[in-house]
């Protein structure tokens, strides 16, 4: 998220944008940085009123949370009585698909790796209107992610197919599975006969180390291509979920879906959680927070124009928490996805 510093001639002749507009991009590579150069065509534009924080989590949590349900939504009606399962819903976009799908009154189950531990270090008593009226930490000021995704209201498992397999075969409506455990297998033998199972990601596949095969040092690659075509080609209750690729097709539904949630951030209906602010120089030591599970629940934002350097707890605990109105208001230029 961030401010057009400067255009182009053929961006400022052919397109609708001017010098100052807020906009958004979602790129692979190069977000934390000071300036980006892109496509006049690969940016969305962004409220100009909407908070810059908020804008940031609509548009790398939300956005796909919401789009990822609605592929699994029938006739665009509503989840209301529903049963909904999360695989991952300890990540940010699982808990925001969590969080979705309760708002449209579904029943809502989530798996939660004990790997993410605690939840939050500092959350405060009602930082926001789901946890009002379920109360503080319990003594000591903590919650396990599977403690927090319990007072949203889901029902929470572990991330082990045998864990909540058994009690879920054949009973959803919806999956969402980020995990692929076991090639997206447990999540289809959790649908009923008009389920629908929507792959957002396979990440166990790359985090459970190499596996070697065909004389080949490491196959994780093959592998996740396999599963990839094994959803789209082979199973039609299945439908595999590309970020990137909804982007690049869809910008206009993209950009009118951002200004929706933008609308509900301001609301109070829904509220971002960022989990840390870092500057520039202190990515990489929060990137590793991140990948050894040492990072809060929430969104890892990076404002690139401050010079200041975390100390070290900050940077391996990400301990800098904010919720929603209690975030400091920050100007969209120190602003890009971490």
């Amino acid at each position: 998220v961030g401010t057009i510093h400067s255009m182009g001639y053929k961006a400022a002749v052919k397109s609708p944008w001017k010098v100052g507009d807020k906009v958004a991009a979602v790129v692979p590579s190069g977000g934390n940085a000071k300036y980006i150069t892109l496509p006049y065509h690969g940016v969305i534009r962004v409220p100009q009123d909407a908070d810059s924080v908020a804008a940031l989590c609509v548009t790398s949590t939300y956005f796909p949370a919401r789009d990822a349900l609605n592929k699994g939504r029938k006739r665009n009606a509503p989840f209301t009585n529903a049963n909904i399962l999360v695989i991952g819903g300890n990540g940010p976009i699982g808990l925001d698909a969590v969080e979705l799908a309760l708002m449209e009154g579904a029943s809502v189950f989530a798996t939660a790796d004990e790997r993410h531990h605690e939840f939050l270090t500092k959350l405060k008593p009602g930082a926001s209107p789901t946890l009002r009226a379920s109360g503080s930490p319990p003594f000591g000021g903590r919650w396990t992610s599977r403690e927090f995704l319990t007072k949203l209201g889901a029902r929470c498992f572990p991330n082990a197919p045998s864990e909540w397999l058994p009690s879920l075969r054949g009973k959803m409506d919806v999956m969402l599975d980020s995990v692929c455990m076991d090639g997206y297998e447990s999540s289809r033998a959790a649908l009923n006969p008009a389920g629908k199972l929507v792959c957002t990601g396979m990440s166990a596949v790359y985090t459970q180390g190499q596996i070697p095969a065909f004389l080949m040092k490491d196959t994780r690659d093959i592998k996740a291509a396999c599963c990839k075509w094994r959803v789209n080609n082979l199973w039609k209750d299945t439908v595999y979920y590309n970020r990137m690729e909804r982007y690049r097709l869809a910008p206009n539904e993209y950009t009118q879906n951002v200004s929706y949630l933008c609308h509900l951030a301001a609301k109070g209906t829904i509220r971002p959680l960022v989990s840390a602010r870092v500057p520039l120089n202190s990515v990489a030591a929060t990137q590793k927070a991140i990948e050894g599970a040492r990072a809060a629940y929430g969104v890892c934002v990076c404002e690139p124009w401050t010079t200041k350097t975390l100390n070290k707890m900050a940077a391996d605990s990400a301990i800098e928490i904010t919720r929603g109105e209690d975030s400091k208001k920050a100007d969209v230029k120190d602003l890009c996805l971490l």
